[in-house]
């Protein structure tokens, strides 16, 4: 979600489009909202996003740099429907809470 020109963007047209929102780093403030004839939406903030730069390794590598403020900021158990490895098929929870984001710092 980082980097882009807009971080999130809800698009309704003839339908909802409700978008919750937890434990993610990215900017609510800047979400793109398109809606169109009967469309209807809304993003929700259910709390514990931030807008931090990760501290990513590079814009080739999504790993987290040590000290990244994503680092343990996800939420503190794996959620129904969440993978339990992330995308090196690591562990997904190590530490306090999972890291934000597609890998786990080990």
């Amino acid at each position: 979600m980082r980097r882009v020109g807009h971080p999130l963007e809800l698009r309704a047209t003839n339908g909802a489009a409700n978008i919750d929102v937890d434990h993610s780093d990215l900017n609510l403030g800047a979400t793109k909202t398109m809606i169109v004839g009967s469309g209807a939406g809304a993003v929700a903030n259910l709390g514990g996003n931030v807008n931090v730069d990760p501290l990513f390794v590079s814009s080739a590598d999504r790993h987290l740099q040590p000290g990244s403020p994503t680092i343990n900021a996800g939420r503190a158990t794996v959620q129904q429907n969440e993978s339990t490895t992330d995308r090196d098929g690591l562990p997904r929870l190590v530490g306090a809470a999972s890291d934000m984001g597609a890998y786990e710092v080990q």
